[in-house]
């Protein structure tokens, strides 16, 4: 028997008869693990602890916040061995282990056996992939008996020679991560796009699938799995264009391929192969079910909300700035615009010709609020200082620009909270000009510049003040024998 049960976003048991697996397990109700985000699991679920099975391993596929999620870790016994990213920063592996967690590090094409579960951990070809996820990993399982296998991208697209490596394999079970969103709320460059956008290029990848590794027996849609609430509520009906059971739907209309199944993963959906074929799809186990359908939040998409003009602050905290947080903006400020040489913004300001440009500078102004009425701080960015300086010109007279909340910034930079809390909903972006080709966004800069392999210290910091917030807990998942022993050998 092999088996796997989503366990929401990009989470799943993978197990045999006799071995169980997590993957990127995230346990709480809570999708952030950033206090105040507002952010929570898509769809809700019930877990029921005292019927969940014994753990072998816990495998992590990289160090975003969506993946290497700590309050979920606290529900796992520590007697469980926890597998991380070799390539992943040292912030990572001491966090890991000052929980109390035995590592192992995975190299990109390893394989190592947990039970009687193969694994092999691929890493991406990053030369072709604009990315900051370098750390993250493909994962291929396989059933040593012969009864199934599984094979996940995660969040990156599959490299030429993965795709080679598994020709042989011809994976049994494979995931299609949805991490489509409109962002086109927070700039006023980017179109508003729904389903259509997305739903040919997934069908071509799908059938390039079946036409390299052969016919999969299912593919699971997962991903997206995260609501707002609170201020940003209103972000569930404009940010997710089709969630994963639509996504499934349309594929079997559109006919990625003549017999293709494709399944919309809910919490608890469970996939069974024996002897290499499809056996059953269930829809909730004893230990994971999803919450009843009434209390979903509405995630309906509507593409007809206005583009934001105001900013939500992530910090609860929104008094005005000190003269010792005012001097420390500065610093961080100038910080920020010495990493940024070299960076996708600094090229495109740098070969911005006089025709793109037309009236507006060619620098990038970067607005710091400090009051709900939009007083703040106002700096600008040109390649031929490589840094910000206080602005000279109005706001609408730079060809581009973003704005945040000047403690949040403060608060990213300090290693208090991360990119991936702070650019969903808590930044505004725009352009202006006729700008050719590709503009880069300040988001994205952030989350390369404060990605814990470029700040380990500042995630070092985040990760301590995360494990000290941690309360005691019964685990939700114990370790099995094997692991028992395993730890108990360490």
């Amino acid at each position: 028997m092999f088996e796997t049960v989503f366990l929401g976003h990009q989470g799943w048991l993978i197990g045999t008869a006799s071995t169980k697996v997590l993957l990127d397990p995230i346990l709480t109700p809570e999708f952030s693990a950033v206090a105040g985000a507002g952010m929570k699991v898509f769809p809700p679920r019930r877990f029921d602890p005292a019927a969940a099975p014994a753990l072998d391993a816990v495998i992590i596929s990289h160090e975003h916040d969506d993946h290497f999620h700590l309050p979920s870790l606290n529900l796992i016994s520590r007697e469980v061995p926890l597998y991380l990213p070799a390539n992943a920063s040292w912030a990572m592996h001491r966090a890991a282990a000052a929980m109390g967690f035995q590592v192992r590090a995975m190299a990109g094409g390893e394989t190592f056996t947990v039970g009687d579960l193969e694994v092999t951990a691929y890493s991406p070809d990053f030369r072709d992939v604009t990315t900051d996820e370098w750390d993250v990993m493909n994962f291929f399982f396989r059933d040593l008996q012969g009864h199934g296998s599984m094979f996940t991208n995660v969040d990156v697209p599959i490299a030429e020679p993965i795709m080679n490596a598994l020709a042989k394999s011809s994976p049994k079970i494979r995931t299609y991560t949805n991490n489509f969103l409109d962002l086109g709320m927070f700039t006023n460059w980017l179109p508003r796009q729904g389903a259509e956008a997305l739903l040919p290029d997934v069908v071509s990848l799908l059938q390039a699938q079946a036409a390299r590794w052969g016919r999969p027996e299912v593919v699971l849609t997962c991903g997206g799995g995260w609501s707002h609430t609170g201020d940003l509520d209103w972000m569930n009906q404009a940010c997710f264009p089709v969630d994963n059971e639509r996504l499934a739907e349309a594929l079997r209309v559109l006919g990625a391929s003549p017999d293709l199944p494709v399944v919309g993963a809910v919490p608890g959906t469970r996939v069974e192969l024996a002897y290499g074929k499809l056996k059953s799809v269930e829809e909730g186990v004893p230990w994971l079910r999803p919450a009843p359908r009434q209390e979903w939040p509405d995630r309906t998409f509507a593409r007809s909300f206005p583009r934001r003009d105001r900013i939500t602050p992530l910090s609860s905290d929104t008094s005005e700035l000190s003269e010792v947080e005012e001097r420390l903006l500065v610093e961080r400020v100038e910080e920020l615009g010495r990493r940024m040489a070299g960076s996708d913004l600094f090229l495109t300001l740098l070969s911005l010709t006089p025709e793109e440009a037309g009236r507006y500078a060619r620098k990038f102004v970067l607005v710091l609020q400090t009051s709900a009425a939009g007083d703040g701080w106002v700096f600008e960015y040109s390649p031929a200082s490589c840094g910000f300086v206080s602005a000279t010109q109005e706001v609408d007279q730079y060809i581009g620009g973003a704005a945040m909340w000047a403690r949040d910034f403060l608060d990213l930079m300090a290693g208090e909270t991360t990119p991936g809390a702070v650019t969903f909903g808590h930044l505004l972006e725009w352009r202006f000009g006729e700008v050719m080709g590709k503009w880069p966004s300040f988001s994205f800069i952030l989350w390369q510049e404060l990605h814990p392999l470029s700040q380990p210290e500042l995630r070092e910091h985040f990760y301590r003040r995360q494990i000290a917030a941690l309360a005691p807990a019964e685990p939700m998942f114990r370790g099995a024998d094997g692991a028992q022993a395993w730890a108990a050998s360490v």
